[in-house]
């Protein structure tokens, strides 16, 4: 199986909610913090830790997996985005 599944998302979504940047908390356009302190306008499969890609490739490893987790990742926080800005 090449996409993710519902366990590797549900690391992801909780990867994502730990580095959004609360509205009332920003002080640029960027809503993300990513684990190493750099601002970032969308996470990417290279923001994760070291731990994160040991799980998600415990459970399913695949050969596109890190293009996978970079598409899931820009999906997520472009509708991160969008629901803090209430759009």
């Amino acid at each position: 199986m090449r996409q993710l599944t519902v366990s590797q998302k549900k690391i992801l979504d909780k990867f994502v909610k730990d580095c959004t940047v609360p509205t009332e908390q920003r002080w640029s356009d960027y809503p993300f913090k990513a684990p190493n302190g750099k601002r970032e306008y969308c996470l990417q499969a290279d923001n994760l830790p070291n731990d994160i890609w040991v799980k998600l490739i415990k459970i399913n490893d695949t050969e596109i997996l890190t293009q996978e987790v970079d598409r899931y990742l820009s999906d997520k926080c472009i509708k991160t985005e969008r629901a803090q800005r209430g759009l």
